[in-house]
């Protein structure tokens, strides 16, 4: 007859293990930016937030002389893309928040910046 209690404290922690390596890796996904600058100098980080589904934060900082126009795709392929629309002061940080429902395998972000156009000033007295 074999010694079973030695074999259960085992099997016992190893199901533990696999259960701590699954919660350690759920949040972690690729996420691939595309960037589009047309010659802006606008610098982009994301950090990921695993919260029921999957919650992506995106900080755009503006270091142009330039206002700028970003717009910002997010792409979770398991649900539709969402954009957002951000004019950026120049020296200036705005933050976007994306949040699924679903967890997700790969997040594409589509950053497309532009410099603003100045309105033409009234010079008629």
């Amino acid at each position: 007859m074999r010694n079973t209690s030695s074999i259960i404290p085992k099997i016992t922690l190893s199901i533990a293990l696999l259960f701590a390596l699954q919660t350690a890796f759920a949040a972690v996904y690729p996420i691939d930016i595309k960037k589009n600058l047309h010659g802006t100098k606008v610098f982009a980080t994301t950090s990921t937030i695993d919260a029921g589904g999957s919650t992506t934060t995106m900080k755009l900082t503006n270091f142009d002389e330039r206002r700028v126009i970003c717009r910002t795709t997010f792409d979770p392929r398991v649900e539709h893309p969402k954009t957002f629309k951000r004019v950026i002061e120049p020296q200036a940080t705005t933050n976007l928040r994306h949040s699924t429902n679903r967890q997700i395998n790969r997040l594409i972000i589509d950053l497309d910046c532009s410099p603003a156009q100045e309105s033409p000033t009234d010079t008629s007295s």
